[in-house]
């Protein structure tokens, strides 16, 4: 017996708090401000942006996708674990 499954396209849906991780290896956090309402990333110590700010979160994303290559990782699917700097896993 031979069953097949349509697996659907689940497009990537990102959130303020997901944490993208750009080709430069450096961590960031989708970060939205609640002064402008604008959308940046925002470096893992908050001291620096990776990018310009945006009107929407798909104008955030098209940007990044158009100059760097990147992993995304959902706050929904990953804790946060506080290790020690200079401290390897």
């Amino acid at each position: 017996m031979k069953i097949n499954i349509k697996a659907g396209i689940t497009e990537e849906k990102y959130l303020v708090g997901d944490i993208i991780v750009t080709n430069s290896g450096e961590p960031h956090f989708i970060y939205k401000d609640p002064s402008t309402a604008k959308y940046s990333l925002l470096n893992c110590k908050m001291d620096t942006w990776a990018s310009g700010s945006f009107d929407t979160l798909d104008n955030l994303i098209d940007d990044l996708k158009r100059w760097t290559t990147f992993k995304h990782y959902s706050k929904n699917e990953y804790q946060l674990e506080l290790v020690p700097v200079g401290v390897e896993n």
